[in-house]
């Protein structure tokens, strides 16, 4: 899974970077909690994530979504202020989409980019490349 986070440059523009950073703190430890131990979550850059799944079958896929948009949208609590963001999601699918870890994470950046211009939270590589 590609992730970014909707609304918050806004954050980092109008409250600065230590608000900023530690917004992105409390979206990374949600994140961890949302997932299995056999799955991973790395900050990738500005406010974007990649998300691991392994051995996720396609049925699963949904509600593991679910968990990670519900995790991203609870509202943070900080410096006397209540935060809002939201995300959108590329989803990149092994072995359909690609084999090698660079193929899938650039595939669902591309379907995170397709999610982000139809204005919906996530949406697979094969439904923006078929």
């Amino acid at each position: 899974l590609f992730m970014d986070l909707k609304k918050f440059k806004e954050i980092n523009d109008c409250y600065g970077h230590q608000i900023g950073d530690e917004v992105l703190g409390i979206i990374g430890s949600r994140l961890e909690k949302s997932l299995r131990a056999s799955d991973l979550v790395a900050r990738f850059g500005g406010d974007e994530f990649v998300i691991m799944l392994y051995d996720c079958l396609s049925e699963d896929l949904k509600s593991f979504v679910k968990r990670i948009v519900n995790a991203v949208e609870e509202p943070i609590e900080l410096a006397g202020r209540v935060f809002r963001v939201s995300c959108n999601i590329g989803i990149a699918q092994y072995p359909d989409d690609g084999e090698e870890i660079d193929q899938l994470v650039r595939k669902a950046d591309v379907a995170m980019y397709q999610a982000k211009s139809k204005s919906v939270t996530h949406i697979r590589y094969q439904d923006v490349a078929g």
